[in-house]
């Protein structure tokens, strides 16, 4: 491939991924219709096959901005993460399905943050991931299934970290921060023991919450790098 022309990357990406997916639609269309379900590994495959070469074509384009604009790539992605969200909710796995739409949404809202120009506002943004994260961490110490919860809780937060540390948003106090996620894991922790839990999920839960934490202290506390 020349350089001159990355966007081929892309093209041969969304090849390989539809082709896939055109493939097990025509063979396991039936099953996918009785179980919606079972599309949500489909999908991860896809997200495999096509982000490399998102990737490839984004790191040797010299303008990625202007050859794949930030903003239209991450709403197509965000409409994407739809499938996935709706499949694994009329299937019976809500969680999976958040896992694998936070899978295909990621990758382009990282670059959408790293390449364009317009951000969300920066407090409003963090809150919402806040709330979101814990929200999800809940669903999944309430469902037994923090391991798939914690990945998406993290993504929602650390999301809204990133767009605060990129806008330059005014600091918080690595204090307040750590305090706010201890108060958050204790009454986590306080709920798994209540809901009679294994440890391992309880574990899991605090980790998630404490990574987190740590890693929002760390950036929302200190002067931006941008």
């Amino acid at each position: 491939m020349s350089r001159r022309v990355p966007e081929m990357a892309i093209v041969v990406g969304v090849l390989f991924a539809a082709g896939w997916l055109a493939f097990v639609v025509l063979v396991e269309g039936d099953r996918l219709l009785s179980e919606p379900a079972a599309i949500l590994p489909v999908v991860l495959v896809a997200a495999a096959l096509c982000y490399p070469f998102a990737a490839w074509a984004v790191y040797f384009d010299d303008d990625p901005a202007g050859t794949f604009p930030p903003g239209p790539v991450a709403a197509v992605a965000g409409l994407l993460a739809l499938v996935p969200v709706l499949a694994g909710a009329l299937g019976g796995r809500a969680l999976f399905g958040l896992l694998v739409a936070t899978t295909v949404a990621l990758p382009p809202a990282v670059y959408a943050l790293t390449y364009g120009d317009s951000l969300p506002p920066a407090r409003a943004t963090l809150a919402a991931g806040t709330v979101v994260g814990v929200g999800v961490l809940t669903a999944g110490l309430l469902a037994g299934q923090p391991y798939l919860a914690a990945p998406v809780a993290l993504a929602a937060f650390l999301g809204g970290v990133a767009v605060h540390d990129r806008a330059g948003a005014p600091l918080l106090s690595a204090t307040l921060v750590f305090g706010a996620s201890a108060l958050v894991a204790a009454a986590l922790v306080g709920a798994s023991v209540a809901l009679g839990r294994s440890p391992s999920v309880t574990l899991a839960t605090a980790l998630t919450v404490g990574f987190g934490g740590a890693v929002g202290a760390r950036f929302l506390s200190r002067p931006s790098r941008w």
